[in-house]
C-alpha cells in the first residue's frame, strides 16, 4: 500500500476502503462455498480433492 501511495499518488484512504471491500466478498465467497460443501456432503457424501480442483476449473474467470 506504500508503494501505491508514493508511486501513483493514490490516496491511502481510499486503498484501504477497497482493500475492506474486498476483504468483505473474499469472506463471503468462502462462506458460501462452504456452506455449499456441507449440503452438498449431507447429501451426497465429501468432497474429495480432486472433486474441489474440477469444480474450480469449471467456473469461468472474467
Amino acid at each position: 500500500m506504500t508503494l501505491a501511495v508514493d508511486v501513483m499518488k493514490a490516496s491511502a484512504n481510499k486503498l484501504e476502503f477497497w482493500a475492506g471491500q474486498y476483504n468483505d466478498t473474499l469472506r463471503q465467497l468462502q462462506g458460501w462455498r462452504n456452506k455449499d460443501e456441507k449440503r452438498y456432503a449431507e447429501k451426497y457424501g465429501s468432497l474429495t480433492e480432486d472433486d474441489k480442483t474440477q469444480i474450480e476449473r469449471s467456473i469461468p474467470i472474467l
